[in-house]
């Protein structure tokens, strides 16, 4: 008998191919407050476009629309949701909604804010942030996550396309967009073996809790986002995620659903030019980062947020975001004792070099 958690999962190619690729040829707008300055990007509901608001207020803004004629009405319904959870949301980390309606040929839209920036991946890589900056993100990310949850909202498909970084005051500051995917917030326990096998499979692999591929949406909790945030801080901490998006064969999914990844820090165990390119991004050098995430509980945040079983994991993103303030604090104080050791140590080297010249001189 097939494992259901496998007949889950081949559900997530036909989902995955489900959003159209071919552009509207004629797109109905909410006119005359905005005008379409162009694409941004698409999914299986909707696409997202830059637009211009005229009224009442001038500015840019995120205007998502709503696919016509092949939407669903579950796909309608999904929008819905995500404009009602959006405007509940009120957080310095999560874009904003500023309207909503239907156009004339009934399709739901959203007016959001456009954020100006880069996913995460990108902005902390295009400028070699350390560790403890990119922890700081994360932990910015976390309490955005921990805001959704307690007003009852599971975001559903934490990756790094869907945290944007900006820069407000010359400082780096995360946004959490696309409540695409989100659902309503489950709160009362229930078992991972109580699996509907009819629902669809929704998400992002490669940051995908194990559950997510076997429940349906609605009997999900907080500690989904929580896997993901595990994902996502094992990517900024190694450079790569724990799990390959194509690694759907039967053997990769039952490893993710029963068996705890390996430390993040063993990837750091590896000598060659890619892993030592990876460390210079982060401002250090291979051994330093695997003492690093060692030393100062980084490796064990880790695997307790990516735990397969929810019992075992971190129980909500305020847990983490609070572990992660204090592992910040230790890993910036690590930094500068090492600072402070390699600077005594090249004036004692000076030093020494120096007296050895004077005395050749003599």
């Amino acid at each position: 008998m097939t494992d259901p958690f496998l007949r889950k999962a081949a559900l997530l190619p036909l989902l995955l191919a489900a959003a159209p690729a071919a552009a509207d040829h004629a797109v109905e707008t909410p006119r005359p407050r905005y005008q379409l300055v162009r694409e941004l990007g698409r999914g299986a509901m909707g696409v997202v476009y830059l637009a211009e608001q005229h009224d009442p207020v001038q500015r840019l803004v995120a205007l998502k629309i709503a696919h016509a004629p092949a939407i669903t009405p579950s796909m309608q319904a999904q929008l819905e949701f995500e404009a009602q959870a959006l405007a509940s949301l009120q957080h310095d980390h999560i874009a904003r909604v500023f309207d909503a309606g239907t156009t004339d040929d009934g399709r739901v839209w959203l007016a959001m804010e456009h954020i100006d920036g880069e996913p995460l991946d990108q902005y902390c890589d295009r400028f070699a942030l350390d560790v403890p900056a990119r922890v700081r993100l994360l932990t910015q990310v976390a309490g955005a996550v921990e805001h959704a949850h307690a007003r009852g909202v599971l975001h559903g498909d934490l990756k790094p396309d869907n945290i944007l970084v900006t820069e407000i005051d010359g400082l780096p500051a995360p946004k959490l967009i696309d409540f695409g995917l989100a659902s309503p917030l489950r709160t009362s326990p229930r078992s991972d073996d109580d699996a509907g096998l009819d629902e669809v499979v929704a998400g992002t692999p490669a940051y995908m809790a194990p559950e997510q591929f076997t429940l349906p949406r609605g009997q999900l909790d907080a500690r989904a986002d929580v896997f993901a945030l595990g994902v996502l801080l094992h990517e900024q901490l190694t450079g790569r995620t724990p799990f390959s998006e194509k690694a759907l064969d039967d053997d990769a999914l039952l490893v993710r659903a029963h068996a705890t990844p390996p430390p993040a820090s063993v990837h750091w165990h590896r000598r060659d030019p890619q892993t030592r390119a990876l460390a210079a991004r982060r401002q250090s050098s291979p051994w330093r980062l695997a003492r690093t995430l060692r030393a100062t509980g980084l490796d064990q945040a880790v695997a307790q947020a990516m735990a397969p079983r929810r019992q075992a994991r971190t129980a909500s993103a305020g847990t983490l975001a609070v572990a992660l303030t204090q592992v910040a604090a230790a890993t910036t104080k690590g930094a500068r004792r090492w600072r402070t050791f390699w600077r005594a140590l090249l004036i004692v080297g000076a030093c020494f070099a120096g007296g050895l010249l004077t005395a050749a001189a003599v």
